[in-house]
């Protein structure tokens, strides 16, 4: 399956509603992007995030916001574009 494939698309947007819904928030209830991240990293990769991918992930949703809003389907289209980058990691591509 290709990611520009309809059904990959849905099934990103879903995961991105889901940890979108399910993150941790702080007081204010803005959510804890990094813990987002971490939360994310486990799902995909079965481990936290490094720092570097920590800090080019918030920076990804930093851009994301700039370009498309800062409202809940902005927020998730920008998560959505995420979730596609991660998946097309080489982790996804190979089996041992």
């Amino acid at each position: 399956m290709l990611l520009n494939d309809p059904w990959v698309r849905e099934r990103a947007a879903a995961a991105a509603r889901r940890w979108l819904t399910e993150a941790p928030r702080d007081a204010e209830g803005e959510v804890d992007r990094a813990a987002l991240i971490d939360r994310m990293s486990i799902a995909c990769y079965a481990r936290v995030a490094t720092e570097r991918e920590r800090q080019l992930a918030l920076d990804f949703l930093e851009q994301a916001d700039a370009e498309l809003g800062t409202d809940e389907a902005a927020r998730i289209e920008g998560l959505t574009e995420l979730v596609l980058a991660w998946w097309t990691a080489i982790d996804f591509r190979y089996l041992e």
